[in-house]
């Protein structure tokens, strides 16, 4: 932890001396956009714009893109060095010009939690209150076709999380690690074997498994699959990542190619770290590159 804390501050001294190195972009560390139901009112996020500025009376896509557990709005800027990538993937016409945002997620599991104590209403804040707030400040396109979402572990899970949930709102999603489990087993001494300390009371203390099972992805997947216009799906794992995180995308993707749909998935060479992360983001860039739209219908 200190050693993060101390790489994270020397980062943010170097972007602080030169915050758009690559072709002048602008990267906005620790925004914040009115919430509700947040615990302090607001939602922080990071912000990540294109050099150029859209034509005349055009707006950019926008990306809400989602860190991992225990993370913050700073994770993909300093550890990911998303600016460099989207930077290089532009200047090359590999991608098109976009917005991203990054949204504080914590240890939330990007769920609401009311619980005394908790996160708050994350899921209403990055699904409403964030987009509402990018929209009317800033030149975002404010359509489905316009949007998508994305993240690593954690952030994986609620970017497909929240396609599955506001099908209308994202053009695609992608997941990087997606920390994806399955539902909790109704069995009490089943139930008692599965790990629950990494979900930080998101779920309630000590975990509820209805609670659980009603924010997790396999029982929206008949949904979702017979949904005509599904949000398209995007999986990448690394090869030597958590064997029950690899199992689980495994598991998810085989049942969505049962269903019929077909799902992007690869495996990369690395483990469950920022490395491969940082790796893995430019293909899922260029892959959601051909889903977002220009314009807005009408």
């Amino acid at each position: 932890m200190k050693l993060r804390l101390w790489l994270e501050a020397a980062l943010l001294g170097l972007l602080a001396l030169a915050p758009n190195v690559v072709g002048a972009s602008e990267l906005s560390l620790d925004l914040s956009a009115p919430s509700a139901g947040m615990p302090s009112g607001g939602l922080p996020f990071s912000l990540y714009k294109p050099a150029a500025e859209p034509p005349a009376r055009r707006r950019w896509p926008t990306l809400y893109l989602m860190h991992g557990v225990n993370g913050a709005q700073r994770d993909w800027p300093i550890m990911g060095h998303v600016q460099q990538t989207v930077d290089t993937l532009i200047a090359a016409g590999r991608i098109k010009p976009l917005m991203i945002v990054m949204p504080w997620g914590g240890a939330s599991w990007f769920v609401d939690n009311p619980d005394p104590g908790g996160a708050g209403m994350v899921s209403r804040a990055v699904t409403r209150d964030l987009p509402d707030f990018i929209e009317k400040n800033l030149p975002a396109l404010a359509c489905r076709g316009g949007r998508a979402t994305g993240g690593l572990s954690m952030g994986g899970y609620g970017a497909l999380l929240y396609a599955m949930d506001h099908p209308r709102e994202y053009a695609a999603a992608f997941s990087l690690s997606g920390a994806i489990w399955a539902p909790m087993p109704d069995d009490p001494e089943a139930f008692a074997k599965r790990p629950t300390r990494m979900f930080h009371g998101s779920y309630g203390e000590p975990l509820d498994a209805r609670r659980f099972n009603a924010w997790n992805l396999f029982p929206r997947l008949p949904a979702y699959i017979a949904d005509k216009d599904r949000t398209p799906f995007y999986f990448a794992v690394g090869d030597d990542d958590f064997a029950s995180l690899r199992n689980a995308n495994k598991a998810i993707v085989a049942a969505l190619a049962d269903g019929g749909v077909a799902a992007p998935f690869r495996s990369d060479p690395g483990r469950h770290d920022w490395a491969l992360w940082e790796k893995q983001l430019a293909p899922a860039l260029e892959w959601l590159d051909g889903k977002l739209s220009r314009d807005c219908p009408g």
